[in-house]
């Protein structure tokens, strides 16, 4: 089958990737329904074509942080990427070089942040979840020293996945594959992190030391790269977000997996940005699957949006290069969806362009 959209790409991989790796991957927490309301949201948003505009000269790109990237698409960070290809993280770092975009870290990656620091020229991310202090501490020096640009930090994580599919399942990753970022450090022995499993079913670790508001300073005092929210789904807490003077924040679900019953990132995003205006960078995740969402969101304030589960489809399929296919989709469909509309820069889109049923 020729592989034309990510649906096609998302079907070829689920044929080559085992059962209870790819309800791992594709699953949501309880009944699915954020997983699903993701998608459908951004179905219920259409465009507001104009036509009879010159649009030869359209130009995708836009800037992150100061970083121009080729359009507004970032690589969100996706733990247990070497259980899909042997080069894992290596291979989308690359990926991410040819594309010219950001990749973001995970944590939980399969190889070190320096190894992946040394493969890619591309601007590097680095997500954060805080176990305890002397890890964030560790990982953050080691993040500053390889040259990352951001630290992006986690803050949706639950006390439970509620992740079904692998209940049932009686899932657990492949433990010859481990975290080279965390299993190393001594401290995963200690009582501390053998209480964390009981957070996560499988063995999947979260610290008891919650991250919270007031740890935002403690966190700004051991680092100077830029500090991103993720998974801020309430105007409250971007207002709270920017009144403690973090750069970025990522209106995120988490892709529906560690909680059901919230919004879609998608119909909250409009009353997020016009609670904190422009005192900072928002970007958006969950759902994203065409490239006409791109410029939905982008319309509706998202200044980029990153893609999760694809990565791994593309990279499960042909390494570096089925993650490049994925973004070079995306980019095309975009792309027409800036000539549907009539605009020729990133900077044209607003909220004119689309016609949103979520307006209040």
């Amino acid at each position: 089958m020729k592989l034309i959209n990510l649906f096609d790409f998302e079907k070829a991989s689920e044929a080559v990737i085992s059962r209870g790796l790819w309800d791992f991957i594709a699953g949501g927490a309880d009944d699915e329904i954020t997983l699903r309301r993701n998608r459908t949201a951004f179905e219920q948003i259409s465009l507001s074509p104009r036509f009879l505009l010159d649009v030869n000269n359209l130009d995708t790109s836009t800037t992150v942080l100061g970083s121009k990237i080729k359009l507004p698409l970032m690589i969100s960070p996706t733990g247990a990427l070497k259980h899909v290809h042997i080069d894992g993280d290596l291979a989308v770092a690359r990926a991410a070089e040819q594309m010219d975009t950001v990749m973001i870290v995970a944590t939980n990656a399969n190889y070190t942040i320096e190894e992946i620091s040394d493969a890619t020229m591309s601007p590097l991310w680095f997500q954060l979840y805080h176990y305890d202090d002397d890890t964030t501490i560790d990982l953050v020096t080691r993040t500053t020293s390889a040259g990352y640009r951001a630290i992006c930090v986690t803050v949706d994580s639950g006390p439970s996945l509620g992740k079904q599919r692998d209940i049932h399942n009686d899932f657990s990753l492949d433990p010859n594959i481990g975290m080279a970022n965390i299993n190393s450090r001594k401290h995963l022995e200690s009582e501390l992190f053998q209480n964390a499993k009981q957070f996560h079913p499988h063995g999947s670790l979260r610290s008891k030391n919650i991250f919270t508001w007031s740890k935002i300073e403690w966190l700004r005092s051991i680092t100077s790269l830029p500090i991103i929210l993720k998974g801020i789904m309430s105007p409250e807490d971007a207002i709270m977000a920017a009144d403690h003077g973090v750069e970025g924040i990522i209106v995120s679900n988490h892709g529906g997996r560690p909680w059901d019953g919230l919004p879609s990132t998608i119909e909250i995003l409009p009353r997020i940005a016009d609670s904190v205006d422009d005192r900072m960078e928002i970007y958006l995740d969950s759902g994203i699957r065409r490239g006409l969402d791109i410029f939905k969101a982008v319309a509706l304030g998202a200044r980029a949006v990153m893609i999760g589960r694809p990565i791994f489809w593309g990279l499960s399929l042909n390494g570096r290069d089925g993650v490049c296919s994925v973004l070079e989709m995306l980019q095309t469909e975009f792309s027409r969806a800036m000539a549907c509309c009539g605009v020729n820069s990133i900077s044209e889109i607003n909220n004119s362009h689309v016609l949103n049923p979520f307006d209040n």
